[in-house]
């Protein structure tokens, strides 16, 4: 599959209408060479998809991926809205790692030189 577009990444997180497309474009060549490092090929099935979370995972660490929380009690509701910054991890980094394990068979193995 070929990799991630600007539209698909605008429509896999809407909350990122106030980024440039420069900068999302900037962070989907980042995050495909991330994707090709880790031994993925453009032309794997899984590729749009991981690029895609790979993506996802560079905007959140970023600090550009905007986070919507919103709790009621009876009639009075409130919204906050936060900017994401989680030092290296994400939820969209797990998804990139579950589709690792997937794509390569890992499981709960550990690699050990001899």
């Amino acid at each position: 599959m070929p990799a991630t577009t600007l539209a698909n990444v605008r429509l896999f997180l809407p909350s990122i209408a106030s980024v440039s497309d420069g900068t999302i474009n900037l962070i989907i060549a980042d995050s495909q060479d991330i994707v090709e490092g880790d031994g993925v090929g453009i032309n794997d099935n899984a590729f749009e998809k991981m690029h895609r979370y790979m993506t996802a995972h560079t905007l959140s660490v970023s600090g550009l991926l905007k986070e919507t929380t919103s709790a009621s009690v009876k009639d009075v509701s409130r919204a906050n809205v936060a900017n994401i910054r989680s030092e290296g991890s994400s939820p969209y980094l797990k998804l990139y790692q579950e589709q690792l394990i997937k794509l390569f068979g890992m499981g709960n193995r550990v690699a050990v030189d001899i």
